[in-house]
């Protein structure tokens, strides 16, 4: 049995070295399901980012984005929910684990780490279809998959919504308010 040294940074991006960003935009970008027109820039105005470190070297990423709002309107609105979306100011995104530790349950490992910042606030996330095993790690942090699949912008792949309500409304989050291990 092969032993693994998990360790997990969260940091607001302005905290971030231009390496760990280029490092987090350079896995995203991997993961091929995000518009890399921007990326950076939308990647500088997260509230937080985690990294994922297995021995060292790094395994995963994840994010709390800040998105648009045309862009929670039309993902709300191709789900086909009737939920508002002004009431989720965040979004869990760009979790992404690289294919050497896939199917290590790594993607419980940014999204958890990144709870602290969301605190209290509604969450929603979107996922393939095929992804089958994010689908099992959202439900497992408190979200429900919403609505119908839904074409992405990006390709014809088929995208999933996923909502955390724990409250009725929120307002934007500014800043991690938690240290993780």
């Amino acid at each position: 049995m092969r032993i693994f040294s998990v360790t997990t940074t969260v940091k607001k991006p302005s905290e971030c070295t231009d390496e760990e960003l280029d490092s987090f935009c350079s896995f995203v970008r991997e993961g091929g399901q995000v518009m890399l027109q921007g990326l950076k820039g939308r990647v500088t105005k997260a509230v937080a980012l985690a990294f994922v470190f297995v021995n060292g070297g790094l395994a995963a990423v994840g994010a709390i984005k800040r998105p648009g709002e045309g862009y929670r309107s039309s993902t709300f609105k191709k789900a086909g929910v009737t939920e508002d979306p002004t009431d989720f100011a965040v979004e869990l995104g760009w979790v992404f684990v690289s294919e050497e530790h896939r199917g290590k349950k790594l993607s419980r490992v940014p999204v958890e780490a990144l709870f602290p910042v969301v605190g209290t606030q509604n969450c929603f996330a979107t996922s393939d279809v095929k992804r089958i095993g994010m689908h099992k790690t959202l439900k497992r942090y408190g979200f429900s998959k919403v609505g119908k699949p839904y074409e992405s912008d990006l390709d014809k792949d088929m995208l999933l919504l996923f909502l955390r309500v724990t409250v009725q409304s929120s307002a934007p989050v500014d800043a991690p308010q938690a240290a993780c291990p």
